[in-house]
């Protein structure tokens, strides 16, 4: 075995981490990525979506405000820094930070199913966030966000089906 190999056993048990910072700072991404797509998107649909897809890009407007309030809290700065496991729903985040273009032609339902799924892995990252995150505002902020993306969802299945007749 070579000197900067690590056993396979120790290797198994070494997870990566990042830090609490690092993980606001993929959130407020994310967040500004989505409102860029809901404004981008709300210009390219049927212009009876197009208030449910505005206020969408508002409330991820408001969501990456949140964020970037608490990662600048003076009394958080320790918090900051401290390290834990990447949640397993990182690399799908990391995915929809970079817009993926639909096509001109895309159907009522394929902007459908991207959506939901854009709110879908912010509910689940944001869930796994609040579970690393030890009591306090930071972990109140991740509950809030997940709360936030579980009711995006609903209600854009809700107003989706209502503008287009979707069953």
């Amino acid at each position: 075995m070579k000197h900067d190999q690590q056993p396979e056993a120790i290797q198994g048990r070494i997870s990566p981490c990042m830090s609490v910072h690092d993980a606001l700072r993929t959130a407020i991404a994310f967040e500004q990525s989505a409102q860029a797509f809901y404004r981008e998107l709300a210009d390219q649909v049927h212009p009876e979506a197009r208030p449910l897809l505005l206020d969408l890009a508002d409330e991820e407007r408001k969501h990456a405000k949140l964020l970037e309030d608490i990662s600048t809290a003076e009394r958080l700065s320790y918090t900051l820094s401290q390290q834990y496991k990447i949640p397993p729903t990182q690399p799908r985040l990391d995915e929809y930070i970079h817009l993926r273009k639909l096509s001109a032609g895309a159907s009522e339902d394929e902007i459908l199913d991207y959506v939901e799924s854009r709110e879908r892995i912010a509910f689940e990252h944001y869930g796994y966030l609040a579970e690393l995150t030890p009591p306090g505002p930071l972990q109140q902020l991740f509950a809030f966000l997940r709360e936030e993306e579980r009711r995006h969802e609903s209600e854009i299945q809700s107003r989706w089906s209502a503008t287009f007749n979707v069953y």
